[in-house]
């Protein structure tokens, strides 16, 4: 099962690669496909939460971010 880390490098991958890209069209494609990632994330790390016995209300989300705000480094770094 992946993780939400797992789904935000998968975002921030999309992010890095939409700045790459030399048209509109597949920078919009990449932008999009970065923003479903994250609410996959969101959704995987509530559904981790609610499973969780030990649950104090915390996540990954403890403060909203910019859509370009995290890097591969700084999310596996979160997980461990």
């Amino acid at each position: 099962m992946e993780t939400p880390i797992r789904y935000l490098e998968f975002a921030v991958k999309c992010n890095g690669l939409a700045k790459q890209v030399n048209t509109v069209e597949d920078r919009t494609i990449l932008e999009e496909m970065a923003e479903a990632w994250k609410k996959v994330a969101r959704e995987a790390d509530r559904n981790r939460k609610a499973d969780s016995k030990e649950s104090s209300g915390k996540g990954i989300w403890l403060q909203p971010a910019g859509p370009f705000s995290l890097s591969p480094s700084s999310a596996m770094a979160r997980e461990k």
